[in-house]
């Protein structure tokens, strides 16, 4: 999150984010920078409450094909995956479920969620308190005793459940995916675009199956972003 004048910037994983902090290191500096890149909504400061808000997006089939190999990457890197994520994709074994697996879970939260899976988030949030995929949960959870069933029923699916924690819903949002899109945000923040892998984005194939999933579960946020259902990461 990135107050920039009268601006803020809300950063929403797997969304082209990065891109918006490389330009800004490269073009001017942030007035402020918030606590971690992924953060509540609510806890930003009381004095930018009333301030413009504005986010890139992605379409959700390819938004869940991004989130998915980049934590399959850093779970082979060794590195820790955000522990929400984790429980939703890594099995008691320490292994990588298949993709169609993931969308499942993740597109089924307050069903997948058992009191033992529940009880796995509540372990790896505490454990990883000090890093920053534990922060940004507990930013997002106050009390871990609020993690039983019904707390995502509101939220169903991860990227529902993120939008609303990272508060993209209240936001003037631009698709990654569309280069003109893009050019519209970095212009509200009078920034070039120089960087070069802001449009590198990942490969990798979906079944049928799971994009009628996502279509069906994820419903709302097609309609709130403006997406047709279909998966494209074209320019």
């Amino acid at each position: 999150m990135y107050i920039i004048d009268d601006k803020v910037y809300l950063h929403l994983q797997k969304c082209g984010g990065v891109s918006v902090r490389e330009n800004l290191r490269d073009n001017r500096a942030a007035d402020f920078r918030f606590g971690e890149i992924h953060l509540n909504i609510n806890l930003i400061p009381e004095k930018y409450k009333n301030y413009k808000r504005y986010a890139f997006v992605r379409n959700p089939c390819a938004w869940y094909l991004s989130d998915y190999y980049y934590n399959v990457q850093r779970h082979k890197q060794g590195r820790n995956v955000n522990p929400l994520i984790h429980v939703l994709m890594i099995d008691n074994n320490n292994e990588i479920i298949p993709l169609e697996t993931f969308v499942k879970n993740a597109t089924d939260m307050e069903t997948y969620f058992t009191d033992e899976k529940y009880r796995i988030l509540k372990r790896l949030i505490n454990r990883d308190i000090g890093k920053m995929t534990g922060k940004w949960l507990r930013s997002t959870i106050n009390d871990t005793a609020e993690l039983k069933k019904g707390f995502f029923k509101d939220r169903n699916t991860l990227y529902q459940f993120l939008i609303k924690a990272a508060g993209i819903d209240t936001a003037q949002t631009f698709k990654m995916e569309d280069k003109e899109d893009r050019n519209k945000l970095y212009n509200i923040f009078e920034i070039t675009d120089n960087y070069k892998k802001n449009v590198t984005l990942q490969k990798g194939e979906m079944a049928s199956a799971s994009k009628k999933i996502i279509q069906e579960k994820d419903n709302y946020v097609f309609e709130l972003f403006g997406y047709n259902k279909e998966i494209n990461d074209g320019n």
